[in-house]
């Protein structure tokens, strides 16, 4: 093993509990004009980000219509002013800081003493870009990708840059559907990281393939692994926690490239 390739967002970031936070925030906005089941209303908004997903992939505009389409479907009657507000809440999420992911920082930077390390996150650019800003450990990926949407093409051309091939790298990412099955099919290894996530995109009609993929709820439990099978003795930081899971959930320094494959 040589290299080891990260997502962003759900991996190393807490982001998922950021949109969570704001489909509250939109049902609490609806109820102003009845009463509506908070879950009736997360579940409007969920079927309509699946749905606009296809015309708007991870760019920063299918949030904020899929809470304009929310908000007219359960208020017909809803003024300019109130779509605009719905609208800003789901504007307000790429403002938000999103949290560090508990071992993140110490996974990181022990991967980076042994292996070239890859930062490989689907989005909106400029989304993305402004939480790559604030990762105080960025400088340690050799190469930072945003692509649109990940897939097989993805990988491949992020080995091939980096002149590596498949089995000399591993993905680490919590999405089946961004993450582990394009890194599979690439060749790569994969390790899953159990966590919160967009499931109705990331996780659905997908399971956990069936031949040896790790599945872990600590980014310092896949780190370890890593280290292990490589021969190299890992740090306290990076012992076993013993969270591994059987399946997948249900739910200032010198700046590194950018590229978009």
């Amino acid at each position: 093993m040589k290299a080891v390739m990260f997502d962003m967002d759900n991996t190393l970031l807490e982001t998922q509990v950021l949109y969570e936070d704001a489909h509250v925030e939109l049902a609490q906005l609806v109820n102003r004009f009845g009463t509506f089941p908070e879950k009736d209303v997360v579940e409007t908004l969920r079927a309509f980000e699946v749905d606009l997903f296809t015309h708007f992939g991870y760019g920063k505009e299918m949030l904020p219509q899929a809470f304009e389409n929310t908000l007219l479907k359960l208020v017909p009657n809803a003024t300019d002013a109130l779509v605009d507000e719905a609208r800003g809440l789901a504007y307000n999420v790429y403002a938000r800081e999103a949290q560090l992911k508990a071992g993140a920082v110490e996974a990181v930077t022990e991967l980076s003493k042994h292996f070239r390390l890859f930062l490989v996150t689907a989005g909106d650019d400029d989304v993305q870009q402004g939480r790559i800003a604030k990762l105080a450990f960025a400088h340690l990926f050799e190469e930072i990708y945003i692509v649109p949407e990940k897939d097989r093409a993805v990988f491949e051309h992020v080995l091939a840059k980096a002149g590596l091939k498949p089995a000399d790298a591993v993905m680490i990412g919590d999405s089946l559907r961004s993450d582990v099955h394009p890194a599979l099919e690439a060749g790569m290894s994969a390790i899953h990281i159990n966590a919160q996530n967009w499931a109705g995109r990331e996780m659905a009609g997908l399971k956990l393939p069936e031949n040896g993929v790790a599945s872990f709820t600590n980014v310092l439990d896949a780190a370890a692994k890593i280290m292990r099978e490589a021969g190299v003795a890992s740090a306290p930081a990076l012992q076993p926690r013993n969270d591994n899971q059987a399946g997948a959930p249900q739910s200032a320094p010198q700046k590194p490239q950018q590229r978009k494959p």
